[in-house]
């Protein structure tokens, strides 16, 4: 009986600690990329996580795409099939302007890669600021209707 009892109030017990509420999540802190902090994100590959356009979320594609931010306001990267490049400008309150149409390769791919890659090339230059916390990049427009989210691999 004392065996039962001693059962009962353990599986209790555990019950009841695995039902506590779950300690306060700690709130993602963003830091908006401006020219003077532009560095915290230059040299390194950001591969797409996800990507919002215009409130609607789109699936990726087992090839995502990245880009590569460089120090002398130039950007390169890889859209899902073909390889793109261009310009970027951030001013002191964060602003961004994609000067031009991105360059690109020309190759034909799978369709699903070719209308992830379309949709890739035409809401990067729709993005008006970005801001970053740990390794996530986040570029968007102010309204927050087109957002994309880049990472960094953990190395």
């Amino acid at each position: 009986m004392k065996k039962t009892a001693l059962c009962v109030i353990f599986i209790a017990a555990v019950l009841m600690i695995g039902c506590e509420t779950p300690q306060k999540q700690t709130v993602e802190t963003r830091e908006l990329i401006t020219s003077q902090n532009y560095s915290k994100i230059a040299g390194m590959q950001w591969i797409l996580e996800s990507m919002k356009i215009d409130g609607k979320v789109y699936s990726l594609a087992k090839q995502k795409p990245f880009i590569q931010f460089e120090m002398d306001n130039k950007v390169n990267g890889f859209a899902s099939v073909n390889r793109f490049f261009g310009g970027v400008q951030v001013d002191e309150e964060g602003q961004i302007t994609w000067p031009g149409p991105f360059g690109t390769t020309r190759m034909a791919g799978p369709p699903i890669l070719m209308q992830q890659e379309d949709a890739f090339v035409k809401a990067l230059p729709k993005t008006e600021q970005m801001s970053v916390a740990g390794i996530r990049l986040y570029a968007y427009t102010k309204d927050r209707s087109t957002e994309l989210v880049f990472f960094v691999p953990v190395r």
